[in-house]
């Protein structure tokens, strides 16, 4: 009777371990977006690896454990149409996944993931419907560190077959060059244009000297717009009131996110806040004047250092 226990205790392991799982056989059955919703919902500390083998999904998303407390996942679905599709939103701060599933007769078929990063902002995504197009517009961490810090959009154009960017912008941000420029802040909302095939981009763009002592401000409207044949939108035209500005410089001001994206040299900043620096040059406070004057030795020969300078000297 002893020798029977001690047999039937080796093997219940073994019994345990070769049955299937009966979840992971159903999504390798339906490649359903509901079924992987359900299955993350329900587990924590699987292996993403086995997921994906399950889904027949060979290009996955880089994803982190679901291990609660610290790394705990949530998920939602929504449905789009035209074409029928749903979009997995898997949640695991600081990191978000946005998994596609487009729609194949009675079955689904996966079609390309979206990672996004957030560290100084929540995470975030809405819909905008432009003509018959759907585009799905999803926050991320732009630039970050200490003298800089952004938002970001990207929409994607549910109507392609590709998952990707097709147009992006700073929601948000700030660049600050302490003694060494003109630091600014910008606020932006993008919106369908008038025109077919146009997102028209509002700009707001505040300078300071650090980051407290303002130095003005300026708006502007930034046109996209796309061909038939192209995917992505590009800048066709800016409006700026009685300012003139090149689609250059809009794209320079606009855009705070990261080393690699083009910022507007210290000198384009003398001339976008002149009448603020000579206020400053020919005032009476000294720790602004003693800014100023720092500022200028980083920047290049112009006609507004050369004025600033000629009425910071009256001032000595």
């Amino acid at each position: 009777m002893a020798r029977l226990a001690a047999l039937i205790v080796l093997l219940i392991p073994s019994c345990v371990h070769s049955q299937p799982n009966t979840q992971l056989d159903e999504l390798s059955r339906t490649s359903s977006p509901y079924d992987l919703a359900r299955y993350i919902d329900s587990h924590t500390g699987f292996e993403w690896e086995s997921l994906w083998r399950a889904m027949g999904i060979t290009d996955p998303p880089s994803m982190q454990p679901c291990e609660p407390p610290g790394n705990s996942c949530t998920v939602h679905l929504f449905t789009e149409f035209q074409p029928t599709q749903v979009i997995l939103v898997v949640e695991n701060w600081p990191f978000s996944a946005y998994l596609r599933f487009r729609a194949d007769g009675t079955a689904w078929r996966y079609a390309g993931a979206f990672e996004a990063y957030h560290k100084n902002y929540p995470p975030r995504h809405e819909i905008t419907r432009m003509n018959d197009k759907t585009f799905l517009r999803i926050s991320n961490q732009g630039a970050s560190g200490s003298d800089i810090d952004s938002e970001v959009e990207s929409w994607l154009d549910l109507s392609l077959p590709g998952f990707r960017p097709v147009f992006g912008f700073t929601v948000q941000g700030r660049e600050n060059r302490f003694g060494f420029g003109v630091s600014r802040r910008v606020h932006a909302n993008a919106r369908p244009g008038f025109a077919e095939e146009t997102i028209e981009l509002d700009l707001e763009v505040h300078y300071s000297m650090y980051e407290d002592r303002d130095l003005g401000f300026a708006r502007y409207t930034g046109i996209y717009g796309r061909a038939t044949n192209r995917e992505r939108f590009s800048l066709q035209a800016v409006r700026a009131g009685a300012e003139t500005i090149t689609q250059q410089d809009f794209e320079e001001l606009a855009n705070i996110s990261g080393a690699d994206s083009p910022q507007p040299s210290n000198e384009k900043l003398l001339t976008y806040t002149l009448p603020s620096l000579k206020e400053i040059a020919i005032g009476p406070d000294d720790e602004a004047r003693g800014w100023l004057k720092s500022i200028l030795e980083f920047c290049n020969d112009s006609a507004e250092k050369r004025e600033l300078q000629a009425l910071l000297s009256r001032k000595q």
